[in-house]
């Protein structure tokens, strides 16, 4: 069975009617390539989207969206263009009708309501408060824990530990580290690598 849809000649965004001489009745097919030839001839978006969708290419929920959203700007624009709605105030009357429009919200307040209104605040911005003191003190401690942890040896005690290097012992990281020239830090290193299996703490 073929479906048939009445199509406008000239097309109702472009300012045509609804009248029996303006309609043509079209299969689907027909449909989409008469909207395709009016986009083609007068880059109307209207069209695109008709065609588009009445050729399957683009879902009937995204055009729907999509129409919604141009209704919009359309209005927006020929208000704009005709001085209608806010686009027919100057920016004093803009001024005055914001302001006018603050106080009204004000008044319909009542006094009770801001004192709610002033404890709620009161109450965010002590828990701000706690989650900041919180995470500082949490910060400073997790600090203070890292540097425990990265805390140096004492100096003397670590250099005098004895090491045991290929058979032969040595009092000191100091007096290994003479011997091979270089510092107490290497030798240590060295002593805890699996790199160097003959040296080693005693």
């Amino acid at each position: 069975m073929t479906i048939y849809h009445n199509h406008h000649i000239i097309p109702r965004h472009m300012g045509g009617s609804d009248d029996a001489s303006n309609i043509v009745s079209l299969t689907i097919e027909e449909h989409a390539e008469a909207h395709r030839k009016l986009y083609e001839m007068y880059n109307k978006y209207e069209d695109y989207l008709a065609w588009k969708c009445l050729s399957g290419q683009v879902q009937k929920k995204d055009i729907l969206r999509e129409r919604s959203r141009l209704g919009g700007l359309n209005a927006s624009a020929q208000n704009k263009e005709h001085g209608k709605g806010i686009f027919s105030r100057t920016e004093e009357q803009t001024k005055e009708w914001a302001c006018k429009a603050g106080k009204a919200a004000q008044a319909r307040r009542k006094p009770e309501d801001n004192s709610k209104h002033l404890i709620k605040a009161r109450t965010v911005l002590n828990d701000l408060i706690k989650k900041d003191e919180n995470y500082l003190k949490e910060r400073n401690e997790s600090i203070s824990k890292a540097k425990k942890g990265k805390a140096k040896p004492n100096s003397a005690s670590f250099k005098s530990k004895s090491v045991k290097i290929d058979g032969i012992l040595y009092e000191s990281l100091s007096a290994a580290a003479k011997k091979y020239d270089t510092d107490a830090k290497n030798v240590s290193r060295r002593c805890k690598s699996d790199k160097w299996p003959t040296w080693s703490f005693s």
